[in-house]
């Protein structure tokens, strides 16, 4: 009995993860600067840039149908990063050429 039990919850387990997989929240080539500006002015809340340093976002976003991430060009002061900003708003920050 507890081995029936056991194999009718894996099988119960294994259907729940086949079917929990991707949402159509993890693709959204469909936002907009309003996004950009939300997700990264929330980001520049919680970190705020140094005294003086503005952040602006830069015309040339883009979203890669590879990662489903937007890459977001952003100007903090001189410094120039890019937001690598995912379907739910978070985002990390790195260095861009240019």
């Amino acid at each position: 009995m507890t081995r029936a039990v056991l194999l009718v919850l894996l099988i119960l387990a294994v259907a729940w993860l086949a079917q929990s997989g991707e949402s159509d929240e993890m693709h959204c080539p469909d936002k907009d600067a309003n996004f950009f500006a939300d997700s990264i002015n929330a980001y520049f809340d919680k970190h705020p840039p140094k005294a003086g340093n503005t952040v602006t976002v830069v015309d040339g976003a883009r979203y890669d149908n590879h990662t489903h991430w937007w890459i977001v060009p952003v100007d903090v002061g001189q410094d120039k990063l890019q937001a690598l900003l995912s379907c739910d708003g978070h985002l990390e920050l790195s260095g861009r050429n240019g």
